[in-house]
C-alpha cells in the first residue's frame, strides 16, 4: 500500500491468537480443577474420615484451651451429641453433660486407646444418662458412637455420636469450598474472555480484509480521478484561453461594428435628408425621378434602421444597456403610448398602478413590437394594458417579475411559424417568408431583460401578441 493512502491499515496482530490460546488452555485447566473439586465435594461422606477429621480438630483445639466452655463450643460447632475430656486412666474428668464427669469409659477398648493415646472409634453404649442442658436426652444403655482422639500428654478428647444422626451425615455431601466457586468464576471468566478474543480477531481479520479491498478500490479511484483532474486543468486551462480570445475577437469586432456603423450612418443621414430635401423642395414633378427619390429615402431609412439595430446588438454584447428605473404611474405610460403610436391605448384598472421601469425606453420598445407587427403582414395593431396576463405564452424570454402588470401588443397578421417559434427571439433568426436582419426580436428581449421584466408570445394563424411585463413597485405589489 502506498504510503500517502488516506488510512494507514494494520494487520491484526497475532498476539490476540496467542492471547486467546493462552486464556483458552488456562480456562480449561481452571474449570477441570473447578469441576474435579465439585466432584470430590458431592462425594458421600465415610464415618471413618469423618470421625478422625473432627476428633483432629477438636484436639488441636482443646490442647490450647482445655476449659468447659471451649467444650461447648466444640459441641455446637461440630453439632454433635457430647464433647467430653478424658483422663490417663480412662475416666472422664470434663463433659458438656454433667452425667458423664467422673464416669468410666464404656468400652475397655476406648480406655486402652485412652491410656496409650492414640484414636479410635466404637461403638458403646452408655455408662451414664446423656443430658443436654439438663435434659435427659439418651438413657444409660442407649448405644452411641464414641471416638477418641489424644491432645496432650495423658489427656485424651471424647466426641459422642448419635447413631441415627451419624449416618444421615455418613449419606450427605459437603458443601462446595469459596475456593472452588473462585476457581470456576475464573475459569468460566477466561472462557469468556478467549471465546472474546477470537471473535473480535475474526471480526477485525474481515473487517481488516474489506477495508483493504477499498482502501485499494479508493486508490485506483483517487489515480484515476488525479489523471481526470490533469485532463480537466488542462481543458480549462485551454477553455480559458479559448475564452479570452473570443472576448478578445467579440471586443473587437464590436468596436469595428461600432466604427463602421458611424461611418455609415454619417454619410447616409445626410444621403437621406438631401433626397428628403429634393423631393420636398425642389419641385420635382417629373414620375420617374420622383418614384427614384422616394426609393433613395425608403431604402435611406431601411438601411439606417438597420444600422441602429446593429449598434444596438454592439451595445447589447458590450453589456452597455443599462437602463435607468424610477417609479412611474401607469397613466404617463399609457399616455405617452398613445401620442407615439398616434392610436388609443385601452388601459382598464392600469391607470393608478405604479411601475418600475424607464418610459422612454419603454415606449420605444412597445413601438418597435408594432412596427415589427406591420412588417410582418399585419393591417392592425393594438395595443392594451393588463392587470393579469390575458392569454397562456408559448415562449418566454427573462425571468418573470413578484408582481407585474402586462403591455400587450396584437395584431391581424399571419403568425408566426409554429417551427421557428421557439427560436424567435434568437440573434439574426427570421422566417423564410419575412424580410429583415432577424434582430428586432432579439433586441426587444433583451431590452425586456434590462427592464427587470419578461417578455411573453403566442401566435396563431389568426394574429399574434406579444406581452411585456413589468415590474410592480414594492408598495403596489403588497
Amino acid at each position: 500500500m502506498e504510503r500517502d493512502s488516506l488510512v494507514e491499515l494494520r494487520r491484526p496482530s497475532p498476539a490476540w491468537g496467542a492471547g486467546a490460546l493462552v486464556s483458552a488452555v488456562l480456562a480449561l485447566v481452571m474449570l477441570a480443577v473447578g469441576v474435579a473439586q465439585a466432584l470430590e465435594a458431592r462425594r458421600p461422606v465415610g464415618e471413618g474420615a469423618l470421625f478422625l477429621e473432627e476428633s483432629a480438630a477438636a484436639a488441636e483445639v482443646l490442647a490450647d484451651d482445655p476449659s468447659e466452655l471451649a467444650l461447648r463450643g466444640l459441641r455446637n460447632d461440630l453439632r454433635i451429641e457430647a464433647v467430653s475430656l478424658v483422663d490417663a486412666r480412662g475416666r472422664i474428668s470434663a463433659s458438656t453433660s454433667p452425667t458423664f464427669v467422673g464416669a468410666p469409659l464404656a468400652s475397655p477398648l476406648l480406655s486402652s486407646f485412652a491410656e496409650r493415646g492414640a484414636f479410635a472409634a466404637v461403638a458403646a453404649p452408655l455408662v451414664a444418662p446423656l443430658t443436654l442442658d439438663g435434659v435427659v436426652e439418651w438413657p444409660a444403655g442407649a448405644v452411641v458412637y464414641d471416638v477418641i482422639h489424644p491432645v496432650a500428654e495423658g489427656l485424651s478428647v471424647l466426641l459422642t455420636y448419635d447413631m441415627g444422626e451419624l449416618l444421615a451425615r455418613r449419606s450427605a455431601a459437603r458443601g462446595i469450598s469459596a475456593a472452588t466457586i473462585e476457581l470456576l468464576t475464573l475459569g468460566g471468566a477466561l472462557a469468556v474472555g478467549s471465546v472474546a478474543l477470537w471473535v473480535g480477531r475474526a471480526r477485525a481479520r474481515r473487517l481488516y480484509r474489506e477495508l483493504r479491498l477499498e482502501s485499494e478500490y479508493l486508490e485506483r479511484e483517487a489515480a484515476s480521478l488525479r489523471a481526470v483532474n490533469v485532463e480537466l486543468e488542462a481543458a480549462r486551462t485551454t477553455a480559458e484561453e479559448a475564452y479570452a480570445l473570443a472576448e478578445e475577437k467579440n471586443r473587437i469586432r464590436s468596436e469595428f461594428v461600432l466604427m463602421i456603423n458611424h461611418e455609415l450612418r454619417t454619410p447616409l443621414t445626410g444621403v437621406v435628408t438631401g433626397a428628403e430635401l429634393l423631393e420636398s423642395e425642389a419641385g420635382i414633378t417629373d414620375p420617374m425621378w420622383r418614384d427614384v427619390l422616394e426609393g433613395v429615402v425608403t431604402d435611406g431609412r431601411r438601411l439606417k434602421e438597420m444600422i441602429d439595430q446593429l449598434l444596438a446588438v454592439a451595445r447589447i454584447e458590450n453589456r452597455a444597456l443599462f437602463f435607468e428605473l424610477v417609479p412611474t404611474s401607469m397613466n404617463e405610460v399609457v399616455e405617452r403610448l398613445g401620442v407615439a403610436m398616434a392610436t388609443d391605448v385601452q388601459a382598464p384598472g392600469c391607470g393608478d398602478i405604479v411601475v418600475r421601469t424607464d418610459v422612454t425606453s419603454l415606449v420605444g420598445l412597445v413601438h418597435s413590437l408594432a412596427d415589427n407587427a406591420r412588417t410582418h403582414g399585419a393591417s392592425e395593431v393594438q395595443v392594451a394594458c393588463h392587470r393579469k396576463l390575458p392569454f397562456e405564452p408559448m415562449v418566454r424570454s427573462g425571468e418573470p417579475p413578484e408582481a407585474a402588470v402586462w403591455i400587450a401588443v396584437a395584431d391581424d397578421g399571419p403568425g408566426i411559424d409554429p417551427a421557428f417559434l421557439p427560436r424567435v427571439f434568437e440573434k439574426f433568426e427570421k422566417n423564410s417568408r419575412s424580410s429583415g436582419t432577424g434582430l428586432g426580436l432579439h433586441i426587444a428581449s433583451k431590452i425586456v431583460e434590462a427592464l427587470e421584466g419578461q417578455l411573453l408570445v403566442t401566435t396563431s394563424p389568426q394574429g399574434s401578441t406579444f406581452a411585456v411585463g413589468l415590474p410592480l413597485v414594492a408598495e403596489m405589489a403588497r
